[in-house]
């Protein structure tokens, strides 16, 4: 009788155990259906599929998922602190808060904003290249293809002092371009073309140069100098001075300060200070290239480059 009542309380207390637990699945579970709701709720108000566009409604919403601990709405509201959306003031700090939460839930967009805050230095916090590598680096982890590609020219150029490998920046950026990240086009080529990490292959530098320029040009002069490169050089076959000059004037069509269009604009003057290809010599355009290479030449690293244009400018003073 007594191992009866024994065996009927272990009964009862197991199925006491078993109700809490599966209520507690319940309400999580509950929990996460209502955060999803709110956050397919959002991403439509905001974009007007079935509703107006309302970007304030909308970030209501998100926080309703946000404070149900859902990831994609704290990437979200961090988004709005970040940028000042939705009549949100921008608060670089909360963005910080927002990003780190969804990060603790393994957020590969989330860790790729926080490295890009501290490696940038946005909105006054404090420049931390450690913390900035690591976020990138998780975030890679994670297959983040734009992140992968950062950590590609971390690699490759250097960032923050650090000594560049260009085995890991080759390796790093042909997994980026294999995830998609067009950002890694350009640099690929280059790394084809100079044989930086990899072996040299001049067709592989200009199938990735192609591709970049076609997918953004107005943020790849770089690639347009490389392509000229290949044709002014003839690493492709015979020298084809009238189409590499196409892509170095594509180059230094776009602003910004750059070693590459300075590079561009110097072999623009070198075209006509000697008459090279398709233009005669005119010592006169060739100095006002020469002079925008020394401009775009001040915001470059490179010597070689620099010396180059020294010389051209001295040159161009006593044309023989």
């Amino acid at each position: 009788m007594m191992l009866c009542r024994f065996y009927n309380k272990c009964v009862v207390l197991l199925l006491a155990l078993l109700c809490v637990t599966s209520c507690s699945n319940i309400e999580t579970l509950t929990q996460h259906q209502r955060s999803v709701n709110y956050v397919n709720l959002a991403r439509s108000i905001s974009q007007g599929i079935g509703y107006n566009v309302d970007k304030e409604k909308a970030l209501i919403y998100y926080e309703k998922a946000a404070a149900l601990g859902n990831s994609d709405a704290l990437y979200s509201v961090g988004i709005a602190y970040e940028e000042g959306l939705a009549n949100v003031k921008q608060d670089y700090n909360k963005a910080l808060y927002y990003y780190e939460l969804a990060a603790l839930q393994n957020h590969a967009k989330a860790y790729k904003q926080l490295g890009e805050i501290y490696f940038s230095g946005l909105g006054g916090i404090d420049v931390d290249c450690k913390k900035a590598f690591d976020y990138f680096k998780k975030a890679s982890d994670l297959g983040n293809p734009d992140s992968t590609s950062v950590i590609g020219s971390w690699y490759c150029d250097g960032l923050c002092k650090s000594t560049p490998d260009y085995k890991k920046a080759f390796d790093y950026h042909l997994k980026a371009a294999e995830y998609g990240a067009r950002r890694s086009f350009s640099d690929l080529g280059k790394m084809y073309y100079n044989g930086s990490g990899c072996d040299t292959d001049y067709e592989e530098a200009k199938r990735y140069l192609e591709l970049a320029v076609v997918d953004n040009p107005c943020l790849t002069y770089g690639a347009y100098f490389y392509l000229g490169q290949l044709y002014a050089q003839g690493f492709l076959g015979e020298k084809n001075f009238h189409k590499a000059m196409e892509y170095f004037l594509k180059s230094v069509s776009y602003d910004g300060l750059n070693c590459e269009i300075a590079a561009s604009l110097l072999t623009l003057g070198d075209y006509y200070y000697y008459g090279l290809g398709v233009v005669k010599v005119d010592h006169t355009k060739s100095l006002e290239y020469y002079k925008k290479a020394q401009v775009e030449g001040s915001h470059c690293r490179s010597d070689h480059i620099n010396s180059r244009i020294e010389k051209a400018l001295a040159r161009c003073k006593n044309p023989s």
